[in-house]
């Protein structure tokens, strides 16, 4: 379950760099400057996450990270999903938000 959720938030931000340019023209044309440096920040954050995600071993025995690791999941592959479709920015960048949260309560437990 962990490394599969590992990859499915490697897709997922795999799949926002490839539409990287899609995202912050739209970002532009509906918040400015500030929207695309929210968008980016989030991106960076993610990823940042991700990345403590894989240099921390977890206790999947523990429920509330079990729990949140399903979520995280579920949450990875609705993103990349939302993000290949490129139809919902809005709901892909909503994506992106919950599942920055749900990574970095998992952070918090470790």
């Amino acid at each position: 379950m962990e490394e599969v959720t590992k990859e499915r938030l490697s897709k997922a931000i795999e799949c926002f760099d490839n539409h990287r340019a899609v995202f912050i023209q739209y970002a532009y044309r509906h918040g400015g400057n500030r929207a695309v440096s929210s968008l980016l920040d989030k991106y960076d954050a993610l990823r940042y996450s991700f990345f403590d995600l894989i240099d921390t071993e977890l206790d999947m025995t523990n429920p509330q990270l079990a729990q949140l690791m399903t979520e995280a999941d579920a949450d990875a592959v609705n993103l990349s999903a939302s993000i290949d479709n490129l139809n919902q920015i809005n709901t892909s960048i909503a994506l992106l938000d919950k599942t920055l949260n749900v990574v970095g309560q998992i952070l918090a437990i470790v």
